[in-house]
């Protein structure tokens, strides 16, 4: 029997057609689903009170003319930093926006309507995708509570794209749609043993967001297999440049055989300053031969110099470029609004300034037990520094030039670049250089795994059976060298049927089918 905590796209395309179930159908399961266990999880802000009418709509033109392609009548949860224009609320998960209204949706909504999916609601996030506090926990926001894994009782998730994650592990959707800055989609993704995309900058359209950075915001796909993220990228992203190639799912129809990766080469990333858990740093050299016996070619160590010039750089230098980022794209978002969210004090928020203190007026917003630090270093140039931040600009463009990942990445002839560990510096080099970034899962911790808490947030790091993953970097537009990659990985190994979440919804969609002809 299909089991929704399993389930693919494939799976989910193949029971539309035959009319073995009803895109209704799958929008009430999944509701259902949500409604079981959400209050565990905090994985999902709001539900769309349109879905069902969107959905019957897809149900009449599936029977009429057949299926538009891939994704007609697949349900999506969106990060709630994703606006749209129906009944749900797009706030960041914050209270002080609610009410307000974009002139449009942002365009990955759009182009998700276009490909027949059904916006199923919004995923919960760390507020303003953490660009609010300096002592907030991951996850968190005012209205959606805090996010926890399923793996472990009060897990730690990681990552602002934190309730898309969960959601997509749990089977609370088919797929979802989440945002990285830095690391918001492939961390979530690791902790939650799904796969998780962030693409090249400017692959999949995302103008209209809730923004942290005009610059580095890219939007991307979590979902429970490779071959899902293939199907999310081929039905959604813009054509590459013509130099490069779009078969996302090449030699994704059986199963990999032994010449698989015979023309990849793979280099293996070596961090000195990450520590490693044993049991990890085993599965992924038992990864690197999987690899090899697959025909892929691997050269290690590889060492990027301008990873190294920029880790030694302070966090006020690294912190230069996102913070006016920040203001300025937050400023422009909140100005353009053809709805604004009001309070008698402030009047119409439309600009970062009025959003703070709109927060340390609003007790839901849990103010000042949670700060807004985050938001006022970047509002406040009193003392912006505009030469240091011509020089970071400089230094950045070198990123993305000769000291980046892309002139690493040809500099050691590889395709793809493999490392057990994703370090913030790590993943903020290849955001600032446009790489595509992919997390697929590795393994689990180990029995006698010991429980650690983080003290700041009371959250649990690490104990027994959490899942880690292995982290991919590859070319600009490369992602179906990535996708490859990762997909041989999973086929070989397997390991997201191996994990045990401590609680799974009992919904499935034979209960919902058998209801409605009752």
């Amino acid at each position: 029997m299909l089991q929704l905590i399993h389930a693919t796209i494939d799976d989910l395309r193949s029971g539309l057609d035959r009319g073995e179930f009803s895109c209704v159908d799958l929008v009430k399961a999944y509701k259902t689903r949500i409604e079981e266990v959400n209050d565990r999880f905090n994985a999902v802000i709001e539900t769309n009170p349109e879905a069902e009418t969107v959905a019957k709509g897809l149900d009449r033109e599936l029977k009429a003319s057949g299926p538009r392609g891939i994704l007609h009548g697949i349900p999506f949860l969106l990060k709630d930093n994703i606006p749209t224009l129906d009944g749900t609320e797009s706030t960041a998960g914050s209270y002080v926006l609610l009410g307000s209204k974009p002139r449009k949706e942002a365009d990955i909504v759009e182009r998700l309507r276009v490909a027949g999916a059904v916006i199923l609601g919004k995923a919960n996030l760390a507020e303003f995708s953490g660009f609010r506090s300096t002592n907030g926990s991951t996850g968190w926001s005012p209205r959606g509570g805090q996010v926890t894994g399923p793996y472990y009782e009060n897990q730690k998730v990681s990552g602002s794209s934190s309730g898309s994650g969960v959601a997509v592990s749990l089977g609370l959707c088919a797929a979802s749609i989440g945002t990285q800055t830095i690391f918001s989609i492939v961390n979530p993704s690791e902790r939650n043993c799904v796969v998780g995309l962030k693409p090249t900058t400017g692959l999949l359209p995302s103008a209209g967001l809730i923004p942290v950075s005009h610059q580095q915001d890219v939007v991307g796909p979590i979902a429970r297999c490779v071959r899902d993220v293939a199907h999310i990228l081929t039905a959604l992203a813009d054509p590459p440049p013509p130099d490069y190639s779009r078969k996302y799912l090449s030699g994704y129809d059986g199963d990999t055989n032994l010449q698989f990766l015979q023309d990849v080469t793979i280099g293996v990333i070596h961090d000195p300053t990450e520590a490693v858990h044993p049991a990890k740093m085993a599965a992924f050299r038992e990864a690197v031969r999987v690899l090899e016996r697959h025909s892929a070619r691997t050269t290690e160590p590889v060492r990027l110099g301008g990873l190294d010039e920029y880790a030694q750089l302070s966090q006020r230098d690294k912190d230069l470029v996102l913070n006016e980022d920040f203001r300025a794209s937050m400023d422009d978002y909140l100005g353009s609004l053809a709805v604004h969210s009001t309070t008698d004090a402030l009047g119409n928020i439309d600009s970062l300034h009025k959003l703070i203190e709109a927060i340390k007026q609003d007790p839901r917003e849990d103010f000042p037990h949670r700060n807004v630090a985050a938001m006022e270093e970047a509002a406040d140039r009193t003392h912006f520094d505009a030469d240091a931040y011509s020089k970071m600009q400089a230094f950045r463009e070198r990123l993305r030039g000769k000291d980046g990942l892309e002139s690493a990445l040809r500099g050691y002839l590889c395709d793809v670049f493999i490392t057990p560990t994703n370090s913030w510096a790590l993943s903020d080099f290849a955001a600032i250089g446009g790489n595509p970034q992919l997390v697929v899962p590795l393994g689990f911790y180990p029995a006698d795994t010991e429980v650690v808490v983080c003290p700041k947030s009371g959250l649990v790091t690490a104990a027994p059976g959490l899942p880690f993953g292995l982290f991919m970097f590859g070319c600009q537009y490369g992602e179906g060298e990535l996708l490859r990659v990762a997909h041989c990985l999973e086929k070989q190994t397997k390991v997201r049927l191996a994990g045990k979440p401590f609680l799974v919804p009992k919904t499935e969609l034979p209960g919902v089918v058998a209801s409605k002809d009752d």
